[in-house]
C-alpha cells in the first residue's frame, strides 16, 4: 500500500520573527475569532455549500468571523448567486460576495445545471436587489486587505487558485502585510518526489489534487511565492477529507430540517451517488 501523505503546515521565519517583536499583540490575535475570507467554487461539489453551513456555526459560537467570499470558476456570477442565496438563507446577510474568475475553466467547459434547479428556491434573480449586492472579486479583496488590520486575515481556498495568484501578484505588499495565513484545500507532491533525496526543506510543490489542476500556473505561483516572501501555509490535502468522510445521514438529516438548502444537498448527493452506480454498472 503506497504511503499516504499527511496534512502539511508550513510556518515561515518571518511569523517566528513576528512573535519575538510583539508578543502582546499576537497574542491578541491568537484569542481572537479569525477573521476569514473565503475563496470557493458552490454548485461545483457540495463541499463549498457544506462549509458555508459549518462557517455559520462557526460564526455564531464567535469563533470565526467571516469577512466576505470570493466565489470562482465558470459561471462565476451565477456561482455568486448561489452565494448570496445560501448566505442570506443562513441569516448572514452582511457578509460581502464577490465575482471571481473563470477559475481556469477559459472554454466555458462547467455550466450552471448542476445547482439552478434544485437551488432555484432560494438562488437570487439575476436583475434582483440581491444579485445587485455582488461586486467584482478583486474590488472585493482589495477593499477587505485594505481595512484589515496587520497579519489579521486568514484566506481559505477551497477552489481554483486563479483569482489568489493575480491578487497576491498584484498587491503583493498589502498581501504581505495584512495576511495572516493561506490554508488550502489541495495537496503537495512529496520532497522526494520534487526535489529528489537528501535535499533540506525543498519548497512544496502543488500536486495532481483538482483545485491545483483547475489553473495549474496560478497554483504554482500562489504555493512558490507565499513561501518566498514569508506567508504561512496550511495544505489540507485529500487524505484528510478521506480521514472524515461524510455520513450519508448527515444529508438527510439536513433535509428533514425542512431548510430549502439541505433539501437541494441531500438530492444533489443522491443524484451523485445514482450516477456513479450508472457508470460502473454500464458496460465496457
Amino acid at each position: 500500500m503506497a504511503r499516504q501523505p499527511k496534512p502539511v503546515k508550513i510556518k515561515s521565519a518571518p511569523l517566528v520573527r513576528m512573535r519575538s517583536r510583539d508578543l502582546d499583540d499576537t497574542a491578541q490575535i491568537r484569542d481572537a475569532p479569525t477573521q476569514l475570507v473565503l475563496v470557493s467554487d458552490p454548485g461545483q461539489d457540495l463541499d463549498d455549500e457544506m462549509a458555508y453551513i459549518m462557517t455559520c456555526h462557526l460564526c455564531d459560537s464567535h469563533n470565526v468571523v467571516l469577512k466576505g467570499v470570493v466565489t470562482t470558476l465558470y459561471p462565476a456570477f451565477e456561482r455568486a448567486r448561489l452565494c448570496r442565496g445560501t448566505l442570506d438563507t443562513l441569516g448572514m446577510h452582511s457578509v460581502p460576495v464577490g465575482i471571481g474568475t473563470d477559475g481556469g475553466d477559459t472554454k466555458g467547459v462547467h455550466s450552471a445545471r448542476s445547482f439552478e434547479v434544485l437551488a432555484s428556491s432560494y438562488l437570487p434573480e439575476p436583475e434582483s436587489e440581491s444579485a445587485a449586492s455582488l461586486q467584482p472579486g478583486r474590488r472585493l479583496l482589495h477593499s477587505l486587505w485594505t481595512d484589515a488590520a496587520p497579519r489579521s486575515l486568514s484566506l481559505v481556498v477551497i477552489a481554483s487558485l486563479k483569482d489568489v495568484a493575480l491578487f497576491l501578484r498584484d498587491n503583493e505588499a498589502l498581501f504581505l502585510e495584512k495576511t495572516k495565513e493561506v490554508v488550502i484545500m489541495g495537496g503537495v507532491q512529496e520532497a522526494e518526489q520534487a526535489q529528489g533525496a537528501g535535499v533540506l526543506c525543498p519548497p512544496l510543490v502543488p500536486d495532481d489534487a483538482h483545485n491545483n489542476q483547475f489553473d495549474r500556473p496560478a497554483a504554482e505561483y500562489v504555493y512558490r511565492r507565499c513561501q518566498e516572501i514569508g506567508v504561512p501555509l496550511v495544505v489540507v490535502s485529500r487524505w484528510s477529507a478521506y480521514a472524515v468522510q461524510m455520513p450519508r445521514s448527515t444529508y438527510d438529516q439536513l433535509a428533514l430540517t425542512g431548510s430549502s438548502i439541505g433539501f437541494r444537498l441531500r438530492s444533489a448527493q443522491r443524484e451523485t451517488i445514482e450516477q456513479l452506480w450508472q457508470r460502473a454498472c454500464a458496460p465496457v
